[in-house]
């Protein structure tokens, strides 16, 4: 994983998902532009190249009784409401924040400090055989 600051015109999702997958801001496609329902389709079709497929599962409320679980996912982006209404995400490593694009880069001063209400969603990076999908593809 890789530190990428939350970027101008980007988003902090977009951030996190360019640190787990070790690119630039530049190789992502512009996740600000895409419908909220389609994100994560657009992050599947980025992925797919190398073999990795993004699952998100969404939590309705934050996940203060989950840690325990989310401890084995590695490394896995937490994304929900600020305070202010506004989507935020971060990589979290167990129940530890790794990396959060917004006070890295372009707030400085703020941290991931969040709304515990709300709906979340626990995204991670799943491998996945290629020829097996490309098998499947054919039909």
């Amino acid at each position: 994983m890789i530190r990428v600051p939350t970027f101008a015109g980007g988003t902090a999702f977009a951030a996190c998902v360019a640190s787990i997958l070790e690119v630039t801001p530049g190789e992502l496609p512009d996740l600000s532009k895409v419908h909220p329902d389609d994100v994560q389709a657009a992050v599947n079709d980025f992925a797919r190249p190398k073999s990795l497929a993004y699952i998100e599962i969404s939590l309705d409320e934050y996940p203060n009784a989950e840690w325990a679980a989310l401890d084995r996912l590695g490394y896995f982006i937490l994304r929900g409401p600020r305070f202010d209404g506004v989507e935020h995400a971060a990589v979290f490593l167990g129940s530890n924040v790794v990396h959060d694009p917004v006070f890295l880069g372009a707030h400085p001063g703020e941290t991931f400090a969040v709304n515990r209400m709300g709906t979340w969603g626990v995204g991670i990076f799943v491998p996945f055989n290629p020829l097996f999908v490309r098998r499947h593809d054919r039909r």
